[in-house]
C-alpha cells in the first residue's frame, strides 16, 4: 500500500498539470524516467542500479502521459514532438532486454555522478527521498510476497500431482486385483465344467458295464 500511495500521488501530480505543462516537462526531460513522470532507478548498497516501478505502474502512467500530448487532443504545436518522445520512452521500458540496458547505461552516470560528488556523510533525506524509501521498502514486500506465493503454488502443484499419482497407483491396484478375482472364478468355473463332465463320463461308463 506504501508504494501504491506513493504511485497515486505521482498519478495526481500529473493529472493537475496543465496540457502545455505536461508537454514541457517532456521536451526538457533528462531521460525516459522523467518523460514518463516515473521515479528514477537507484543504485543499491552495492552500486547495483534498482528501479522500483513495476509493468502495472509504468503501462498506467504512460497511457496517461499518452492522452496528455496526443496531438489529436492538444492544441500546443509541440505535442506531436512530445506525444512522440512518449512512445519511444515506454517502448523502451516496457521492452525487458532494452530496460534493463536503459537502466544499466543509467547507473553508470548515477555511479560517476556520485564519485564526482563525492561522499555523501553530509546529505539528509528529503521528503522525496523518504518516499522513495517507502517506495523501496513496499517494492522488496511484494517481492516477497511474489516469492512465497509462487512457493506456495509450486507446494499445493506438487501435493496435488503427489494424490493424483497416489490415487493412479490405487486404482490400477484395484483393476488388477479385479482382474486377478475374474481370472480365479474363470478356472474355477472351468474346473466345475471339467468335473462334471467327468462325473458324467464314469457314470456312462458304469452303465454301460451293467447292461
Amino acid at each position: 500500500e506504501y508504494m501504491g500511495t506513493v504511485f497515486n500521488r505521482i498519478i495526481e501530480k500529473t493529472t493537475k498539470m496543465t496540457e502545455g505543462s505536461v508537454i514541457d516537462t517532456v521536451l526538457n526531460a533528462q531521460d525516459h524516467f522523467q518523460i514518463l513522470g516515473l521515479p528514477c532507478p537507484e543504485l543499491d548498497d552495492i552500486g547495483r542500479p534498482i528501479w522500483y516501478v513495476d509493468p502495472a505502474q509504468l503501462k498506467k502512467t504512460y497511457r496517461k502521459m499518452s492522452v496528455l500530448t496526443h496531438p489529436d487532443k492538444s492544441t500546443d504545436p509541440q505535442s506531436e514532438k512530445a506525444f512522440d518522445l512518449v512512445q519511444v520512452a515506454y517502448k523502451c521500458l516496457s521492452d525487458d532486454q532494452e530496460r534493463e540496458q536503459y537502466i544499466k547505461e543509467f547507473g553508470e552516470k548515477l555511479t560517476k555522478a556520485r564519485e564526482e560528488v563525492g561522499s555523501v556523510n553530509s546529505w539528509k533525506p528529503t521528503k522525496t527521498d523518504q518516499a522513495k524509501e517507502i517506495q523501496r521498502h513496499q517494492y522488496v514486500v511484494n517481492k516477497q510476497r511474489q516469492e512465497f506465493t509462487k512457493y506456495r503454488d509450486e507446494s499445493m502443484n506438487k501435493i496435488k500431482e503427489k494424490l493424483l499419482s497416489s490415487a493412479r497407483k490405487k486404482e490400477e491396484k484395484t483393476q488388477i486385483a479385479e482382474e486377478e478375482k475374474r481370472k480365479e472364478e474363470h478356472r474355477a468355473e472351468e474346473l466345475t465344467h471339467k468335473d462334471k463332465r467327468r462325473k458324467k463320463k464314469s457314470y456312462e461308463s458304469d452303465s454301460d458295464s451293467d447292461s
